[in-house]
């Protein structure tokens, strides 16, 4: 829309000087006014407007010139840029021109209309904002856009908490809950946070009532133990009024079982476990009269499990049936559950079954049962659960062997590194050096070299010592083979040349003369494949392939009397091509014999056959001698890596089983790999099977290490002063402890304890102790590595923190009656790490060394490779060590 008004005052007095003089002309070319145009005219609040002016002469028309201004009245909320007009403010206001060089302005504005834009906010206002309860406060509650300008919107008023709470529309709220409100003007036009809100706080009204309060607080308080009544006021909603009211005539149904004490005579106790109801009257006022609930209870939950029986082991079980009953003292059960799994339960108790999935391992089952007064009870039991045991009968490598127990793999980085100028021999290759660099070849030589027939007889070539300048080994990993190369540089001897001498002057002490000579090479090759294989479960190898090359084979012998050096040379000559078929053969023997020997030792030396003790606490008692075998199984060799895969079997060798049993646990759970996986993460791994970890863990079972009957001399060794005396302690595992790497966390190992029972009878500080608790437990485990007594590198599986960590307390008599938290404490910070240390040292594993001195006669005495270890991790079922030789 287009705003156009005149100027017609001017029109109008320009007309009546004319009709009074009849000679004044008029002039179209003179501005009289001023005419402003608004478009549009209507806008909502921060939108823009155009003003444009315009010069009129004295009948309106409009003149062509002139500089112009606007005025807006009122002018706030508005924006002019040029002749461009933005208004924030919502109203009608007055625009008009003015021509600031004739100094006119419009005397007939245009009105502009602004509307408030869309609601933006809302806007609360709470009067007062602190009410009594059951007062009234008065409440605005508007919606504005975005420049503060009131708007139309649906409103509503949202309090929070909403319990006793009254809305009046949009005008008030009140509540008669004594607190604090949250009073929000609400629009769904409004996002939730550009909606203002206000605190409005509740307090109590007038006293009405009295009330009770006891101290201290608790959800059920033991017999004996004071209980503090003290008064307090109501108003007529319920509300508690701050502050505290003395009162007196304390007394408690049902009756008899309570005694009014203190000072004050403002404090009870009980001597009976119930329920019972507290009643006072107000001192000051004692037509006040309240009573208060108060439970007495000290006795937990009664829980009685019927199903699994302990030391359950199985096969065939995917879940087990938990059942018993569960009963309280007071009629009330308030929760049961296992593990972190509710069971539905009545009330009052009774029966409860349910079905708990089984995971490999033992599974620990923590049944606990509350009242609802706080009070819990604990039972456990434990479950064993594979679909495979070894039996543990046999005890022989057809029924009882770990397929694949240790495996080794071996990159072609550990057999050539193609760095054999380190100070460190960290590769065969380099020990292969060593080791032909150290033979004595001479002791090999099969003299005569050689006989042929000369002038006189026979004449021999022998050979004295034989030395080299060097020795260059390579090995390289194919299909199926090792191929080697050897060449020993600038190999040479010392020879003689013995024949028959029937010249006089030469001859006239000995009939055989000798000529000594030499013979020497530029180097001497030997190329060869070396095959592993298995029989029988030994380690064999053998070279196939072989050659040799002998690169300038020279041969001297001078004639020092120059008489026959004509018939040496034809000998030398003729004597030449055997010479090298005998070089060859001597090399070949030498280098096949000594490496073959060494590189079938350094692969038997994971063939084992080991025995060690553990010795008993018990004075008097055998130690638990435990049987540690290995035999090869099978070897895979590829040019990116060989792997040695080799049976494993570990018992004890006087079984003592404790509990019957289904045997050492197998491995099939998140990982049952029987091999290695490629590549690996260093370039030598040795892996130890879970399985073969287990039964060695079953082996100190079933031998006795973990089922002791100590009396007090043999407890005092054990324990030490942890102030038992007297001591006679029982401990008695109903399962094996079994080392599990399928937790709940991916590459989490733990060794998990079920059903461990301890009985101890003693005095502790003068006064008699009887204490008997099943135990289970799970800690994880961690490999440490140190040198043993023999200078061997041992890998430890050190324990770590128990958790979780149960202790069902069976038996509390004496010292620590009424007390199982101390009982629990003792157990798992004193006891139990003593017991650990105990056995720690015979959780330790000797990794594998190699004595090259035992392999090879050609290397000193104690010359021995041992394994550089870097890492320890997890590959499927096997714990690994993994890094390099040294």
């Amino acid at each position: 829309m287009v705003g156009r008004i005149a100027s017609r005052g001017w029109l109008v007095l320009f007309t009546l000087a004319a009709c009074g003089d009849d000679e004044q002309a008029f002039d179209p070319t003179l501005a009289v006014g001023v005419e402003t145009q608004v478009s549009p005219t209507s806008i909502t609040a921060g939108e823009h407007t155009t003003v444009a002016c315009v010069r009129v002469n004295g009948r309106g028309e409009p003149l062509a010139g002139g500089t112009f201004g606007m005025t807006l009245d009122p002018s706030t909320g508005a924006v002019a840029q040029g002749m461009d007009l933005m208004v924030t403010a919502a109203g009608t206001r007055q625009v008009a021109c003015v021509d600031i060089e004739l100094n006119l302005r419009d005397a007939t504005p245009v009105p502009l209309e602004v509307r408030p834009g869309p609601a933006a906010t809302t806007a609360l206002t709470l009067t007062p904002s602190q009410i009594l309860a059951g007062d009234t406060a008065a409440v605005t509650c508007v919606a504005r856009d975005a420049y503060g300008n009131t708007t139309e919107a649906a409103l509503s008023l949202i309090v929070t908490p909403n319990a006793s709470v009254v809305v009046g529309g949009l005008a008030s709220v009140s509540a008669t809950t004594a607190g604090q409100y949250e009073v929000m003007c609400s629009s769904t036009a409004v996002p939730v946070e550009a909606r203002q809100h206000a605190t409005l706080t509740v307090s109590p009204a007038a006293r009405a009532a009295l009330g009770l309060a006891l101290s201290p607080v608790q959800p059920a308080y033991g017999t004996g133990q004071p209980i503090t009544v003290k008064g307090y006021g109501i108003d007529r909603f319920g509300n508690r009024i701050e502050g505290e009211i003395p009162v007196t005539a304390i007394d408690a149904t049902p009756p008899g079982h309570h005694r009014v004490s203190g000072d004050l005579l403002d404090k009870v106790r009980f001597d009976l476990e119930g329920k019972y109801t507290i009643s006072a009257q107000s001192t000051d006022d004692p037509p006040l009269t309240a009573t208060a609930p108060v439970v007495v209870d000290i006795t937990p939950p009664v829980l009685v499990i019927k199903s699994p029986e302990r030391g359950l082991v199985t096969r065939d079980l995917t879940e087990v049936t938990v059942s018993g009953t569960v009963t309280d003292n007071l009629g009330e059960i308030a929760s049961l559950r296992i593990g972190d799994i509710p069971v539905t339960v009545p009330r009052e108790g009774g029966n409860f079954s349910a079905r708990i999935p089984l995971a490999y391992g033992v599974n620990l089952l923590d049944i606990h049962a509350a009242d609802p007064y706080g009070l819990e009870t604990m039972a456990t039991r434990a479950v064993e659960k594979s679909t495979e045991y070894h039996a543990m009968e046999a005890r022989d490598f057809a029924t009882d062997g770990i397929t694949n127990g240790v495996a080794l793999v071996l990159t072609q980085e550990i057999f050539d590194d193609l760095d054999h100028n380190e100070p460190t021999r960290d590769d065969l290759s380099s020990l292969f050096e060593f080791i032909i660099a150290n033979i004595d070849f001479t002791g090999f030589v099969p003299n005569p070299l050689t006989s042929f027939s000369c002038i006189g007889g026979t004449c021999q070539i022998r050979m004295t010592s034989i030395k080299m300048d060097d020795v260059n080994v390579a090995m390289t990993l194919t299909n199926g083979r090792i191929h080697m190369r050897v060449e020993l540089v600038r190999l040479s001897g010392v020879i003689s040349l013995f024949f028959p001498c029937d010249v006089p002057v030469l001859c006239a002490t000995r009939p055989i003369a000798e000529l000594p000579g030499t013979i020497k090479t530029n180097a001497v090759i030997l190329d060869t494949d070396i095959a592993v294989s298995i029989v029988n479960g030994e380690t064999v190898t053998r070279a196939e392939n072989t050659r040799v090359v002998i690169d300038g084979l020279e041969v001297s012998i001078p004639d020092p009397t120059g008489l026959a050096q004509a018939a040496i040379a034809f000998v030398v000559t003729a004597i030449r091509d055997p010479l090298i078929g005998i070089m060859q053969a001597l090399v070949v023997t030498v280098v096949e014999d000594q490496v073959q020997s060494a590189l079938g030792g350094l692969f038997s030396a994971l063939n084992l056959d080991q025995r060690f003790d553990i010795p008993s606490p018990v004075a008097g008692q055998p130690a638990n001698t435990v049987i540690m075998k290995t035999q090869a199984r099978g070897i895979d060799i590829a040019p990116e890596r060989l792997q040695l895969r080799v049976d494993g079997l570990a018992h004890t060798e006087t079984p003592r089983r404790p509990h019957p049993h289904l045997g050492s646990i197998a491995h099939t759970g998140c990982a049952p790999a029987q091999s290695l996986t490629f590549p690996p993460p260093q370039p030598m791994v040795l892996g130890l099977h879970d399985d073969l970890i287990n039964q060695l863990l079953f082996a100190m079972w079933e031998g006795g290490t973990t089922t002791l009957d100590l009396g007090p001399e043999e407890s005092a060794a054990l324990l030490g002063g942890i102030g038992l005396q007297g001591a006679h302690i029982v401990i008695d595992a109903l399962l094996p402890p079994v080392f599990d790497s399928c937790g709940a966390a991916a590459g989490k190992e733990v060794v998990e304890i079920g059903d461990l029972w301890i009985e101890a009878e003693a005095d502790f500080g003068g006064e008699p102790l009887h204490l008997g608790l099943w135990i289970l437990t799970e800690a994880g485990v961690t490999v440490d590595f140190a040198n043993n007594a023999e200078g061997a590198l041992a890998a430890t599986l050190a324990i770590g923190e128990f958790d979780p960590f149960w202790i069902e307390v069976v038996i509390n008599e004496g010292a620590f009656a009424d007390n199982d938290e101390g009982v629990v404490a003792l157990v798992k910070d004193t006891l139990i790490p003593m017991l650990l240390d105990q056995f720690a040292d015979q959780l330790t594993f000797a990794l594998p060394s190699f004595d090259l001195s035992a392999m090879t006669s050609a290397v000193p005495v104690g010359t021995v490779v041992n394994l550089d270890v870097r890492a320890v991790g997890r590959d499927n079922a096997y714990l690994t060590v993994q890094g390099g030789l040294k």
